[in-house]
């Protein structure tokens, strides 16, 4: 079979990355996407002792909800919610999320 080099010079080749991005954010699936990954690395993100005591719920609209596990959790939480916010945000940088807020919930487990 005899290659037509005039072909492949006109395609304009696509990463399948770009493919996928496109077929997730026209299914509207990026955010789950990005839940389940937060949720499966929970630990390494925020580290032994917080993922023990807290756990990511939801994220809808930029915005991450997060259970505690008791009042002071809670409070501890809410005093390191910058830090959680910077760890979240250097884990997912390549996958171009952005969370702009988090609310704690108290919720025992």
């Amino acid at each position: 079979m005899k290659w037509d080099k005039k072909r492949f010079r006109k395609a304009n080749p696509v990463s399948i990355t770009s493919i996928m991005q496109s077929v997730v954010n026209d299914l509207g699936i990026g955010p789950d996407i990005s839940l389940k990954k937060i949720k499966d690395n929970w630990q390494e993100i925020v580290g032994a002792a917080n993922a023990r005591n807290t756990r990511p719920l939801s994220l809808k609209k930029e915005k991450l909800t997060i259970a505690v596990s008791s009042p002071v959790w809670m409070t501890q939480a809410l005093f390191h919610k910058l830090f959680f916010m910077e760890k979240i945000d250097k884990f997912m940088s390549m996958d171009n999320l952005i969370i702009r807020d988090i609310h704690f919930i108290l919720e025992s487990y």
